[in-house]
């Protein structure tokens, strides 16, 4: 049951309530793929944690952490640019990398949004009324399972709004999910969605973001690990769901029970300490076909980047791989992985954007329809040559984006801007005489780019 914290509360967040135009040139050119751009406000860099954000109508929100580390929400005006903001109750460490924060509307138009989430309780907040940030307020979900939570993710399905999530750590944690009805939160079912474990022990799932097929259906890879160490991830896997309690393999067959390593559909068996590490990506075609991009060490033990697809059985394309080899292993948010998009298609050529440490990025190309692949579905962001933003005093600076998600009706696309220092295994960065502000790095401007369609 959901339970609002008192109501003297959101009296006292209104009075954090306020709007003022921060617009760089808020006017619109004659070419509409020109953004206009406007500060949303300065925010804590500490480490790469991602914002969530959304656009519906003329109104875009986003949930971030404040120069200061406090929980904090925007709602920008999307026709004269003015910006409203809320500092909510609560505060970041501000040093772990997974603590992105999450957003949704719900079907009454209703807030909800999530923060600080690597095996803490669940940190929930929920608008009592439509687009409203003045009254977000504190509140629990079920109770249940939520004391330890990682990755939650809000999924959208037609009409009806869940909250999945892991409960427990890496290597040992189950996947929940709760399903909103009404005002209140329920678990889905009892039984997990990703078991914690296997026959010879404990594990975890990564799954991969969910992606909808052209029938509707959520579509996953998940990368299995035993322990806390990247080094025990050990199987690529898939799953599909037209409502998160019935799954299937990718040629329709249905699994039964809680969705573990072994009743899976099994994309490639790698084994433990080949290089596997739990970012794997994922897209559908237009026909539904899943493509599944991950990473393994290659012949030679270099980092090898992989293009799995099915047709008929799982077939793997090896797209490139590293100059020299990268060890895999560590806990934590680590840096210097190999990095990479998700697979697109079009036009009967695929790409992948890699990134491999101290090399160049480089965007590899694949004969998709070769392969007897189909196109996948086009994003309609507007092409545009992002400016840089200075990392000056950053220490390992990353460049961080997040484009807003469209809601009905959809009138703008806003990506959402701002730099930060890079992944440091969750833990706080120290000041040297080589690096004086990694301890406490000056904030950056978190910026939105809005495009009118």
């Amino acid at each position: 049951m959901l339970e609002l914290q008192p109501t003297l509360l959101r009296f006292w967040k209104a009075t954090f309530v306020f709007a003022v135009l921060c617009v760089l040139g808020l006017a619109w050119a004659t070419d509409e793929k020109k953004p206009a751009i406007v500060q949303v406000d300065a925010v804590w860099t500490g480490t790469n944690s991602r914002f969530s954000s959304l656009t519906v109508g003329e109104r875009a929100f986003i949930v971030y952490y404040s120069a200061q580390r406090k929980f904090s929400v925007a709602s920008i005006d999307l026709v004269s640019g003015a910006v409203q903001r809320i500092e909510l109750p609560g505060r970041t460490p501000g040093w772990d990398s997974h603590d992105d924060t999450k957003l949704a509307l719900d079907d009454h138009g209703r807030l909800h949004a999530i923060f600080v989430n690597h095996a803490q309780p669940l940190k929930y907040f929920y608008s009592a009324s439509p687009l409203s940030i003045a009254d977000l307020s504190p509140a629990s979900m079920t109770g249940r399972n939520e004391g330890h939570v990682t990755y939650p993710s809000f999924q959208r399905l037609g009409k009806r709004l869940f909250l999945v999530f892991r409960n427990g750590v890496s290597g040992n944690g189950a996947w929940y999910a709760n399903v909103l009805n009404g005002r209140n939160w329920s678990r889905l079912s009892e039984a997990p969605l990703f078991s914690d474990r296997m026959e010879d022990g404990s594990v975890s799932a990564y799954p991969t973001p969910f992606v909808a097929g052209p029938n509707g259906e959520i579509n996953v890879a998940i990368v299995w690990r035993k322990t806390p160490d990247v080094a025990s991830n050990f199987r690529v896997c898939f799953v599909k769901s037209g409502d998160l309690a019935l799954w299937k393999r990718a040629n329709g067959d249905p699994l039964f029970g809680t969705i573990n390593p072994t009743n899976c559909d099994v994309v490639d068996d790698v084994g433990e300490g080949q290089g596997l590490v739990n970012n794997a990506q994922l897209n559908v075609t237009t026909e539904g076909t899943p493509l599944i991009v991950y990473t393994k060490f290659d012949e030679r033990r270099r980092n090898g980047i992989y293009l799995a697809y099915k047709n008929g059985d799982w077939r793997t394309v090896k797209l490139i791989s590293s100059s020299t080899s990268i060890d895999i292993v560590g806990r934590g948010s680590l840096p210097g992985l190999p990095a990479f998009s998700a697979p697109t298609i079009a036009g009967g050529v695929g790409k992948v954007h890699v990134n491999f440490p101290s090399e160049a990025a480089v965007d590899v190309s694949f004969n998709a329809s070769a392969l007897g692949l189909a196109d996948t579905k086009s994003n309609d962001v507007p092409k545009f040559t992002f400016p840089a933003i200075s990392t000056d005093d950053l220490y390992e600076p990353v460049t961080l984006s997040s484009v807003a998600e469209p809601y009905p009706p959809h009138r703008y696309d806003v990506v959402f801007r701002w730099v930060s220092q890079g992944p440091h295994s969750d833990i706080p960065r120290s000041c040297t005489d080589s690096q004086p502000h990694a301890c406490m790095p000056r904030p950056a401007q978190l910026l939105a780019y809005i495009f009118k369609r």
